[in-house]
């Protein structure tokens, strides 16, 4: 099955999808994260619901786990 980025999404950390799954950047630099669905329509909602739009991709439960390397590099750096 092929892999593909939807030119629609707006999550920064969605990175490609193939049949039922979704790979998201990781919690750490050097992995990322696959999330695999029951259903291609699940899958689907599941984009639908978070990763669409700007004002609803950080109500994903993934989006804090994501993003917490980015804010502790800036800790770091402040």
């Amino acid at each position: 099955m092929q892999n593909y980025s939807d030119k629609y999404v707006s999550c920064p950390f969605y990175s490609q999808e193939s049949g039922t799954k979704i790979r998201c950047e990781g919690f750490c630099h050097d992995n990322s994260l696959q999330t695999t669905f029951e259903t291609k329509e699940l899958l689907k909602a599941h984009k639908r619901k978070y990763c669409y739009t700007i004002s609803k991709h950080k109500s994903c439960p993934l989006y804090p786990i994501i993003n917490k390397k980015y804010e502790e590099e800036e800790e770091e750096d402040g």
